[in-house]
């Protein structure tokens, strides 16, 4: 090969891999399973999101994603972002800690990756190095525990710690419509800062919930349900109720603000599949 036509065929292979690596976003992919996949974000289409895996191309189901963090952690979520998801919306976290609730739509351009995002004024595109992070739903609760030996024993498998201070607990447990779900619920949740304001998991007889819970004007601090992103319904303290649709289950507390809440439910639920073991947060 003639000198310069090597040169030339050198700095074609060098344009290629310039153009690969300026496709990418390097990102942290933690499913609703649990599990938490490295790669990097290259594209959104029908078929869900194409990331690569030490080179290798994975597509990832929108149904099976909960959270992209381009910070690298995907570990620790902060409440004062998890306690502004809306059930049905997206989440995005700005790195100057701005937050914006709306839709991911898509993903284009090159290095930095341009994220298209709906807000409820309007469409916007941000560039993913200005991203901290985007919840597509609430992230799953983390699976901590500890060994027989340790000071905190694991709960049975199925048992749900809902905080209160939380809109929403992923289960890990998977329900199908129709199908007879049962609940064993104990415990009572705090309501504000004041420690008469609590209520069981039927919720505080004299307190209606306000606008702006997920369920206004039924028991204010009562167990809730939802599957997926879904309307919620009641749970309280009946012990059977039948799944009004197929999907993960999520429980929470019916109050609107939740800076204040303490405590906790503990919910032994029977009925559905788990996709991981529950164990006690």
């Amino acid at each position: 090969m003639r000198p310069k036509t090597a040169f030339l065929v050198a700095c074609l292979s060098l344009t290629g891999l310039m153009g690969t690596a300026a496709a990418q976003a390097p990102a942290t992919f933690l499913l609703k399973s649990g599990e938490r996949i490295q790669g990097d974000l290259i594209d959104l289409n029908a078929s869900g999101y194409v990331i690569t895996v030490n080179g290798q191309e994975r597509r990832i189901a929108p149904d099976d994603l909960a959270v992209i963090d381009f910070t690298g952690g995907g570990q620790d979520f902060p409440a004062s972002e998890t306690q502004k998801l809306i059930p049905g919306q997206n989440l995005l976290v700005m790195r100057d800690g701005e937050l914006h609730a709306g839709k991911m739509n898509d993903v284009g351009g090159t290095q930095p990756k341009l994220i298209y995002f709906a807000y409820p004024d309007g469409p916007q595109t941000v560039t993913s190095d200005r991203v901290a992070r985007i919840y597509l739903t609430a992230p799953p609760a983390p699976v901590t525990g500890t060994s027989a030996s340790g000071s905190q024993a694991a709960d049975p498998p199925g048992t749900v710690r809902v905080a209160a201070n939380q809109p929403w607990t992923q289960t890990g447990i998977t329900v199908q419509k129709g199908r007879a779900l049962s609940f064993s619920s104990s415990g009572q949740v705090q309501l504000s800062q004041d420690v008469n304001d609590v209520a069981p998991v039927a919720g505080r007889a004299d307190s209606p919930a306000s606008a702006g819970a997920p369920m206004p004007g039924t028991l204010r601090g009562a167990l809730l349900g939802r599957i997926g992103s879904g309307k919620p319904f009641g749970i309280g303290d009946q012990p059977t109720i039948i799944a009004p649709a197929s999907g993960l289950l999520y429980l929470g507390v019916n109050d609107d603000v939740f800076t204040d809440n303490s405590g906790e439910f503990v919910v032994k639920v029977t009925g559905g599949t788990a996709s991981t073991a529950i164990r006690r947060r």
